[in-house]
């Protein structure tokens, strides 16, 4: 929890002198400080800020293809990304 909360402080310092939205930039906030967290996720925008993190890591865990297996049952969820995690890694 102490990451989220780093992260959350530097992300208000950067948001500091930016005109944006409020909402956008809570939701941008708080999509950064939770794109490891794999329960609970309410939000196209967050499904695939997760499918898309895997997907540029996924070649440290294509070594174990369970790895990449196991992500696509639990956590892919858009046609998209099952369709290029299967394009890159099958």
């Amino acid at each position: 929890m102490g990451n989220i909360k780093e992260s959350e402080a530097l992300l208000r310092e950067f948001f500091f002198d930016i005109a944006i939205d409020e909402a956008m930039k809570e939701r941008i906030i708080f999509l950064v400080c939770h794109h490891h967290t794999y329960t609970g996720v309410v939000g196209l925008d967050w499904q695939i800020l997760l499918e898309a993190d895997f997907l540029v890591n996924a070649d440290e865990s294509n070594k174990y293809a369970n790895v990449v297996s196991q992500f696509e049952k639990n956590v892919f969820r858009t046609n998209s990304g099952k369709l290029f995690l299967k394009s890159m890694y099958e």
